[in-house]
């Protein structure tokens, strides 16, 4: 059996000019990946990467870890099957005449509008970001003139299997490319429906490793979002929505002294110490907690 290894890049830059650079936390998240696996003499025979800047650099200084421990690092290929899926364009096209026929994306808009420079900003996107998004896998709108949900999936399918066509037995390929061509792995393992899938997508942190077994037709699920190589919760990130991004705030005040109670952007719920440690634990739980911690923020 060989084994392919799918990691998400490093974290991006949200809400940056560039979306696709790494930020400083993504930089070191991918170095502690490289790190890891030269502690642990984790052989690997081919590397693959998305086209983006972020999935090639994540590829980069991961590898060049590895290299400094005296291993070799596989010269990445670079394949366009592994770029994300477009919802991005989706938002910038289709916003605007969906806010005017749907109600529930328009109140989300106009959330968004309001919250601009405010740190309530990163929540209201990410909540018009996911009820759009799950519009356009349903097909609940025409967006003709961009990728969909069907033929995303299948690039990224196939992308996937060419990543696995090298001819040799007990081999350990890498994947280096973003949430949705990983979510996109499990669905293929798992036969999941497409928007089970899409909201998988949601919950892969930042450098997690998935893991598949795979064998002439066979390709089954090892593993799933590990980040064994982040000890330090810190660096365990998501999309950077706003739920990571009042940890942050969080962990930034713990760490020079001033008060945690009542951060801008909190629901009640949670505007106080014991709340936010709540948050945190929730957020280091995993994958079942942040669907708590989300359900917690729609109710906000």
């Amino acid at each position: 059996m060989s084994v392919l290894t799918v990691v998400r890049h490093g974290q991006a830059s949200f809400l940056a000019e560039d979306y696709d650079k790494l930020s400083p936390i993504g930089e070191r998240q991918a170095a502690a990946l490289g790190e890891y696996w030269a502690r642990n003499r984790v052989k690997i025979d081919a590397v693959y990467t998305g086209p983006k800047k972020r999935q090639i650099d994540t590829a980069a200084i991961a590898g060049a870890a590895y290299t400094g421990a005296g291993l070799h690092w596989p010269v990445p290929v670079v394949l366009k099957g592994l770029d994300e899926y477009r919802v991005d364009e989706v938002m910038r096209r289709y916003v605007p005449d969906l806010a005017a026929a749907d109600r529930r994306v328009g109140e989300l808009r106009r959330a968004v509008q309001k919250a601009k420079g405010t740190p309530a900003l990163p929540i209201a996107i990410e909540k018009l970001f996911r009820r759009v998004s799950t519009m356009w896998v349903q097909k609940d709108f025409d967006a003709r003139d961009v990728e969909d949900w069907s033929q995303f999936s299948a690039r990224a399918r196939e992308a996937l299997a060419e990543t696995r066509n090298h001819g040799r037995r007990g081999a350990h390929v890498v994947v280096v490319t973003s949430a949705g061509p990983t979510a996109v792995a499990l669905q293929t393992a798992l036969g999941l429906d497409d928007v089970a899938t899409l909201e998988l997508s949601w919950l892969v942190r930042n450098t997690a490793c998935s893991e598949f077994l795979f064998s002439g037709n066979r390709f089954s699920l090892w593993s799933f979002n590990t980040t064994p190589h982040l000890s330090d919760a810190t660096m365990i990130t998501y999309r950077r929505s706003g739920v990571q991004l009042l940890l942050e705030q969080f962990v930034e005040r713990l760490r020079i002294g001033l008060p945690t109670r009542g951060l801008h952007g909190l629901p009640h719920q949670v505007a106080d110490d014991g709340g936010l440690a709540a948050l945190i634990l929730l957020h280091l739980l995993g994958i079942r907690a942040q669907h708590l911690v989300d359900n917690l923020f729609e109710r906000a």
